[in-house]
């Protein structure tokens, strides 16, 4: 049986000792238990109030030395505890934070420390856009392939409490976001960015914050392969760099015809090895997902794993899987009118690539809280790839003048019905009454859900509700 030294030395390290956890939320939970099976002495800190987690400290409380709560829950935060693990949300340089670490504690986060003690390959996969569908690309593939694979990061579950079963032999796939990468120090052994957009502005200082946080994948290590997109300029550009380093290997797709690497070659997706031969890996009719960026998922996909599975695998699973919840779901097919739930869609960018993937004009229900993101560059697809544009929630009025500011006095541009609905059932009746056969009924918000909603998840579930109830009454008439 294999055992994992760098977990007994982690052990060695935290017993007995002081450990701050910042955040109780619910994949906090797993970390909490599994440093105090660890002997670790837990701090659970969090702004919420006593009354607002009372079922979970009630669940918790005999892992937990103490909690501090509310608006001032960072006051007894000092360097008397050995480790602070930050939750992704909550930026590292915190006031209270720096100088606990100025007083000696350690900063580190579930991710970062899970890396560390990771025995297995590990697979990461970040990006603005298309991350959550590529890392469950990957991840089916080495399934289909007969690996022992595990699901992390921004996806699936906490992995930390599981590292101890975990062999040199498995593979884990982990999604990560910019919070996560931060301020991390270890990076993956394989590395995949499939773009890099403007995103999180809120929460980052900057553009360029946030791109160092996303080169945090790859720049901790001194070998292994890194996966990039060179039709996406931010991505392009650290190809070239990492290509005049020659410390890691650089493998790109793209749509155009790369020297080496995956790209597409008129419908089929192929591979040009360094040696110049080329591989047809499946034609675009092959994947059953719609849209030009799953091709771009699937060409990422397949270049990070080239070296490792046949094609024939990669040619299996396009042929079968059906694409991930919220990612342009299909949620029903009512009559020729389709419905599809793309919530995962909180910013302009993704809500442009699910326009792209129909060849209609669609019916769109966007809306949602904005997050420091400028609405212009949507301006132009909800005249050509709109007909009737629904909006419900904060940044609707940004969206139609985004669309207003776009067609100015030009009469030749489209300019869609526009409906502004009170809620998201008003949305979906109005969408639906205004369908034809053939027509495709599209959720794509470009904002996030926090306007009437806990998260994407949630908006997404509730629209299929609706949609559901909708249809089954349209049935009865």
């Amino acid at each position: 049986m294999y055992e994992n030294m760098k977990l007994l030395d982690f052990r060695n390290r935290i017993c007995g000792r002081k450990v701050a956890v910042m955040g109780f939320g619910v994949n906090n939970l797993e970390l909490v238990r599994f440093l105090h099976d660890y002997g670790a002495l837990v701090y659970v800190f969090d702004r919420a109030t006593k009354d607002m987690l009372s079922d979970r400290i009630r669940d918790n409380k005999q892992y937990v030395e103490a909690f501090y709560l509310g608006d001032s829950y960072l006051s007894n935060l000092d360097g008397s505890f050995t480790y602070i693990f930050r939750t992704p949300g909550m930026r590292p340089d915190l006031p209270e934070i720096s100088r606990a670490v100025s007083e000696g504690a350690i900063l580190t986060s579930e991710m970062e420390v899970f890396l560390c003690m990771c025995p297995s390959h590990t697979i990461g996969i970040t990006g603005s856009d298309g991350k959550t569908t590529t890392t469950t690309l990957i991840y089916t593939m080495l399934q289909a392939a007969g690996f022992n694979c595990y699901l992390g990061g921004n996806i699936g579950f906490p992995l930390l409490h599981r590292v101890g079963e975990m062999t040199p032999d498995d593979y884990i796939v982990l999604e990560l976001s910019s919070f996560q990468l931060l301020n991390i120090s270890v990076s993956t052994e394989l590395s995949v960015i499939t773009n890099i957009t403007p995103n999180h502005l809120d929460m980052h200082k900057d553009y360029q914050e946030y791109i160092d946080s996303k080169k945090n994948i790859y720049s901790n290590r001194d070998q292994g392969l890194v996966v990039l997109n060179s039709d996406n300029d931010v991505t392009s550009s650290i190809a070239d760099y990492l290509n005049t380093e020659a410390k890691l290997d650089v493998r790109c797709f793209s749509k155009k015809p790369l020297q080496e690497g995956v790209y597409l070659d008129g419908d089929n997706l192929v591979y040009m090895s360094p040696k110049g031969s080329k591989t047809q890996i499946m034609s675009r009719s092959d994947i059953n997902l719609v849209g030009m960026h799953n091709v771009e998922n699937y060409m990422a996909a397949c270049a990070a794993l080239m070296d490792i599975i046949p094609v024939e695998v990669m040619l299996k699973v396009a042929r079968t899987f059906g694409g991930v919840e919220h990612r342009l779901e299909l949620v029903k097919n009512v009559n020729g009118i389709k419905f599809y739930n793309d919530s995962i869609a909180t910013s302009p960018s993704r809500t442009i690539a699910a326009l792209k993937s129909f060849d209609m004009p669609v019916i769109l229900i966007a809306g949602g809280k904005e997050k420091g993101i400028p609405f212009d560059s949507l301006g132009e697809y909800l005249s050509t790839k709109v007909k009737v544009l629904v909006l419900v929630g904060a940044t609707a009025k940004q969206i139609a003048k985004a669309l207003y500011d776009y067609i100015g006095n030009d009469s030749d541009k489209h300019m869609p019905i526009i409906y502004f609905a009170v809620n998201y059932k008003d949305a979906v009746s109005f969408a639906f009454k205004c369908a034809e056969f053939g027509d495709n009924i599209v959720l794509s918000p470009a904002s996030t859900s926090y306007d009437m909603f806990k998260n994407f998840m949630e908006r997404g579930r509730h629209f299929k509700k609706i949609v559901e109830e909708l249809c089954d009454d349209s049935s009865r008439d």
